[in-house]
């Protein structure tokens, strides 16, 4: 892979990046350095209490809390274009059966224009 390609992938990397804010992007950004993690893991590498990470990893998972006119109430809602992470597999830990996750490699290969000269 030459230069271009690379400059191109850094850009559409820091461009999701900047579209992230506050709780969320350090969740991201931890996620992105020491992939797959289980909650408790993106606590303890992130520093943020454990009460955080599930709404902040459903968000990043792609899914926005709406108004269903149909049901009357409000209820998560799946964008798949908004996903930036996805479900990497089980871990035991202690007996217990935990999910990890991982950055969803495929949104970011798309949006990655690699160029070769």
């Amino acid at each position: 892979m030459g230069y271009y390609s690379e400059s191109s992938r850094n850009e559409a990397f820091y461009n999701i990046l900047d579209s992230l804010k506050g709780i969320r992007k350090k969740v991201f950004e931890t996620i992105l350095k020491y992939y797959p993690l289980t909650d408790k893991e993106i606590c303890y590498y992130s520093g943020l209490p454990i009460n955080i990470i599930p709404a902040r990893r459903k968000e990043l998972q792609g899914y926005r809390w709406e108004f269903n006119p149909v049901t009357n109430k409000n209820e998560y809602v799946f964008h798949p274009e908004l996903a930036l992470i996805e479900f990497a597999g089980y871990k035991i830990i202690a007996g217990r059966k935990e999910c990890m996750w991982k950055p969803y490699l495929k949104k970011l290969n798309n949006q990655l224009e690699l160029t070769f000269e």
